[in-house]
């Protein structure tokens, strides 16, 4: 028996501009390579364009949603420690 090739899906990758960019283009890569096609702001958006509007065309066209979670950690600890501290 061989491997069962997946299905290529339109995925939507969400990070922050200076969160894990990195291991966001390394996962575009990886997805790319598997047949999947990746949408990423930085690649889709040119410039002059109506941002917003993109950004929620690509979510609705995706067939998955990947967020990177790093940003969200770290703005829920900022959120917290200034919490605690007041």
């Amino acid at each position: 028996m061989g491997e069962e090739k997946v299905k290529p899906k339109k995925i939507f990758i969400s990070y922050g501009r200076k969160d894990a960019q990195k291991l966001t283009f390394k996962l575009e890569k990886d997805l790319k390579k598997e047949g999947h096609k990746v949408w990423l702001g930085k690649r889709e958006i040119e410039p002059g364009e109506y941002w917003e509007q993109e950004i929620e065309d690509g979510i609705f066209n995706a067939e998955i949603f990947i967020k990177n979670l790093i940003y969200l950690i770290e703005m829920f600890l900022k959120l917290g420690l200034t919490f605690i501290l007041s």
